[in-house]
């Protein structure tokens, strides 16, 4: 014979709360049980630091497959994110339009590592695609942190209106070119 009690949801979230800062820990609480799988993903991928084009498209398939994941998305760290900006048939739009509860938004463009080729990191540049989703980012009421590195080009009329909830902003590089 088989006993199983069942825990209160709030004493498993409660759980969970208490682990947020320890990633192992959040892990094996999402292969534990159902009832932990939710509350473990908030805190996984609640902050998410994208390297590699790989990633973008890890991520992205991801997300196709569970959008729920993508709303957990708090803070998005994009680095050397040429490759991604560039490709016209790159996932990073929907990536960008996946992730629609983004409070942070960090993007830049590796000029110092080399992988930087002629008209990398213009906006004016980037895939019609692209430019609209990162758009849609900047003007979301939800971003409060905005930080673009080398991100040239990029139209100034967007930070003006109402839908704009930028509190802090940092864009560091060549601006226009």
């Amino acid at each position: 014979m088989v006993l199983s009690t069942a825990v209160p949801q709030n004493i498993i979230n409660a759980i969970v709360d208490d682990l947020h800062d320890d990633q192992g820990a959040l892990k094996q609480c999402a292969v534990t049980s159902r009832a932990f799988v939710e509350p473990a993903q908030r805190y996984l991928f609640s902050i998410i630091h994208l390297t590699h084009q790989y990633y973008v498209l890890s991520l992205s398939e991801v997300f196709k497959g569970r959008p729920t994941i993508a709303s957990y998305v708090q803070e998005l760290y994009v680095g050397d994110a040429a490759s991604a900006l560039q490709d016209s048939d790159s996932p990073f739009p929907y990536l960008l339009a996946a992730v629609n509860n983004l409070k942070v938004f960090s993007c830049e463009v590796d000029s110092e590592a080399g992988f930087i080729e002629k008209g990398d990191g213009d906006f004016k540049t980037f895939p019609p695609a692209v430019q609209s989703a990162f758009l849609d980012v900047v003007k979301s009421t939800h971003l409060l942190t905005l930080r673009l590195n080398n991100v040239k080009n990029l139209p100034y009329d967007i930070f003006t209106g109402s839908s704009v909830g930028i509190c802090e902003l940092s864009m560091i590089g060549h601006l226009r070119s």
